[in-house]
């Protein structure tokens, strides 16, 4: 189960229900979220062999050999699978149990990244109200959006299944290191000496602490913990996506990490775009060199919205040129295992893939500029490689024909 920054709730982090939530978290019980007819459904579509419209993405990302959420979930809990062959001819469990939490706690979040938006970040909020031609708190939307359970409630309503938990991951939406209510999470887990429980974080990686409460100081207590640091480029390309960032301060947590806890299995989370997909290899190659990061470290997802940052908005020349770069660090990635060259084989794949985004060019020029206004930015000071896009050729983004490897 997760539950999303306002509250409502969804069987995973991928589920599309098109904005509709499958309850609330406030009233949360374990029959009940499990047992409603929406999810009923899904277990005899599953059984059968029918593919879900709500999990469309999963099947989107496999598509082009990406390990996705789907895969992780069945290689995770296949000691659980033992549930199935319970489950009532009506799609009901006889033994409902939430073991797998995924707990977003708001939108609360330091950074203001260029992919990301309002309802994930909170520090989007002044350039949304900029944007808008509002003053800042006359944009009908909060800027800060939280579940109705908070602080002690929030514990309250998630200790009855904490005490059966398998495995908790933290992140989703906002920064789950800046939350107390994480560190409450914590803290009841140890009270309970549940530390047999999985903890598995996605984090912009900015804090490890929160006031004196130090995240390190409690994952050393805990039998398996997972951080995987969402980072799309390094140095002044990563401060530009990701705005608030301090790429020294990155550096510095990743150095604590491996000193103070070096059981934690530590991974990088990129998104593809349009920005770094010339990029990213480099980026590996070199936290690899420097010892930061396992060479089968790096999880790579393209981003598939808003069009206008897809990888293949740019246009023949650079995406020939990606292209190209992707084939040759694959190779030289293969000596050392398949682990470590596939995401690189998917995000070529996914390059080579026919995506027509010719219309989408203007889009980005627009977008950039006018952030680029609002944040005192320049996009080609930190990517000057991008620069034959904002040439002001109206061909820049034609999309080459289909090629394969």
């Amino acid at each position: 189960m997760r539950n999303l920054a306002d509250g409502g709730l969804a069987p995973c982090c991928r589920w599309d229900a098109r904005g509709k939530s499958l309850g609330r978290l406030e009233g949360l019980r374990a029959d009940g979220f499990l047992n409603q007819p929406t999810l009923k459904k899904a277990r005899r579509d599953m059984l059968a062999g029918k593919r879900l419209a709500q999990c469309e993405r999963c099947q989107a990302h496999e598509s082009f050999g990406w390990y996705s959420m789907r895969n992780w979930a069945n290689d995770r809990f296949s000691g659980f699978f033992d549930a199935v062959a319970q489950t009532r001819k009506d799609g009901g469990l006889r033994d409902p149990r939430l073991r797998y939490l995924h707990l977003t706690f708001s939108n609360l979040c330091n950074y203001s990244c260029r992919t990301c938006n309002p309802e994930l970040s909170s520090g989007w909020y002044p350039d949304l109200a900029a944007m808008a031609g509002e003053r800042l708190g006359k944009v009908p939307r909060p800027r800060l959006i939280e579940p109705g359970a908070r602080g002690a409630r929030f514990l309250e309503v998630l200790k009855p299944h904490l005490d059966e938990a398998h495995t908790i991951q933290f992140g989703g939406a906002g920064e789950p290191l800046l939350a107390r209510e994480h560190y409450d999470v914590l803290d009841y887990l140890a009270s309970r000496r549940r530390f047999d429980v999985a903890l598995f974080y996605t984090t912009n990686f900015s804090t490890l602490r929160l006031g004196s409460r130090d995240a390190l100081r409690y994952w050393t207590k805990f039998r398996e913990v997972r951080v995987v640091a969402s980072l799309d480029a390094m140095g002044a390309r990563a401060q530009y996506l990701r705005k608030g960032q301090k790429w020294d301060g990155i550096v510095d947590n990743r150095k604590r990490l491996m000193r103070e806890c070096p059981r934690v299995d530590f991974a990088v989370a990129s998104t593809l775009s349009v920005f770094n997909a010339l990029h990213l290899p480099n980026f590996h190659r070199d936290w690899v060199e420097k010892g930061y990061l396992a060479a089968d470290g790096m999880r790579i997802k393209a981003l598939r919205w808003p069009r206008y940052y897809r990888a293949h908005v740019l246009g023949p020349e650079l995406l020939e040129r990606a292209i190209d770069a992707y084939r040759a660090y694959v190779d030289r990635l293969e000596p050392l295992g398949e682990a470590a060259a596939a995401p690189f084989r998917s995000a070529l794949a996914f390059l080579n893939s026919r995506d027509d985004c010719r219309g989408e060019l203007e889009a980005l020029r627009s977008m950039t500029a006018r952030l680029d206004r609002l944040r005192g930015e320049q996009l080609l000071e930190a990517f000057p490689e991008l620069s034959p896009l904002f040439s002001g050729r109206d061909d820049a983004a034609a999309t080459p024909p289909k090629r394969r490897r």
